[in-house]
């Protein structure tokens, strides 16, 4: 099986009607890391990951590597990507469960797996119920569980804890720590400070589609690497 990181970025760059919205010369993701990328409203990160994962149409995959890879189907099918707004199958909990795991697993092993993750999500109640009728705390666990189905290499997450109770956003906090602690690497992006200091190794700060400030995630939070990422951590406003 091939490797699928480090994940690098050579001068990526995206414009819409003429306006930049990503300006990324030189970024890489080791195997192994943690990483926390912030920023306010608007900074690209969403965008940043879309162009990652291999969602963008105009061009810029030649400009993301993994491990020397496009980021096309064979690449994503080892990472787990959540994005902000997950989409559920027109199916019960545990059969968008089963979609994750066929690509490995059959029989009484699927069955077994599927189980396994819908406890781990505490959403084994909840197995025969259409997941399009899930709370939005629920359909979150659900779709991590659903990223965490096959252990990915990598785990690609837009804002997974936003606007859940604290009940869901510590059981998707656990299934994050529990797939790092087996040697997932992570990238998550995240308003909650708090969140990345504690799953979050590095931590990387985006403001108007470029990466302003990169470093250790105490460091980081305990002595700014310039002036922009402690305004940041200040809670002010980014000029």
């Amino acid at each position: 099986m091939s490797e699928v990181l480090p994940l690098s970025v050579r001068s990526l760059t995206v414009q819409r009607g003429g306006k930049p919205l990503l300006n990324v010369p030189d970024w890489q993701l080791q195997r192994g890391e943690s990483v926390a990328l912030i920023g306010p409203n608007g900074a690209g990160k969403s965008l940043l990951l879309r162009a990652l994962t291999g969602l963008l149409d105009n061009g810029v995959e030649q400009a993301v590597s993994w491990a020397g890879q496009t980021p096309g189907p064979a690449v994503m099918s080892r990472c787990g990507v959540v994005m902000q707004q997950p989409l559920m199958l027109r199916r019960s909990v545990e059969a968008n469960l089963y979609f994750a795991l066929e690509r490995a697993l059959a029989g009484d092993a699927l069955k077994a797996q599927a189980a396994q993750a819908l406890h781990a999500a505490e959403l084994a109640d909840k197995a025969a119920q259409s997941a399009r009728v899930l709370s939005g705390g629920e359909r979150m666990r659900l779709a991590v569980a659903r990223a965490l189905a096959l252990s990915p290499d990598c785990l690609l997450l837009d804002e997974p804890t936003a606007s859940l109770d604290h009940s869901s956003a510590r059981n998707v906090e656990a299934l994050v720590s529990g797939a790092c602690a087996s040697g997932a690497t992570l990238l998550l992006i995240t308003h909650d400070l708090a969140l990345a200091r504690r799953l979050c190794s590095r931590t990387v700060l985006m403001h108007r589609g470029e990466i302003i400030a990169d470093a250790a995630t105490d460091t980081f939070f305990d002595s700014p690497p310039n002036s922009q990422a402690e305004a940041f951590v200040r809670g002010e406003y980014l000029e």
